[in-house]
């Protein structure tokens, strides 16, 4: 076991893989820039990860191999215990219900520049 409890969890698209919306099952960019050295660099201070994903894990374990990524613990579509989940789709909820709806108006993804919540709140 790592330094924590459990593994820290890691979006697979959009974190490690390169993401610009859904072009169909096993279609998969290219590594995030940065994204291995990362990896690597948790592992070389025993930071365990895992890599999720609603992905085939046949496919994602796949194209980690291709592209010589450090390996996770495992690829899961299941929402783990983890110390922390890292993931371009989140809001972070500080127990401020006032302040999570205005997070919520602003709150767009990295690589989509569409408000998802401007006109529904």
């Amino acid at each position: 076991m790592g330094k924590f409890n459990y593994p820290i969890a890691i979006d697979f698209q959009g974190v490690v893989a390169e993401y610009h919306g859904y072009r169909g099952e096993g279609i998969y960019e290219k590594p995030m820039n940065g994204a291995k050295e990362f990896l690597q660099k948790l592992k070389d201070v025993d930071i365990e990860f895992n890599i999720f994903t609603t992905e085939p894990t046949k496919k994602v374990i796949e194209w980690m191999k291709k592209y010589k990524m450090p390996m996770p613990v495992k690829v899961t579509n299941v929402k783990e215990p983890a110390p922390v989940y890292i993931d371009d789709r989140v809001i972070k909820f500080n127990g401020d219900f006032g302040k999570l709806i205005k997070d919520m108006k602003d709150f767009n993804v990295y690589w989509k520049s569409d408000k998802i919540f401007k006109d529904l709140l």
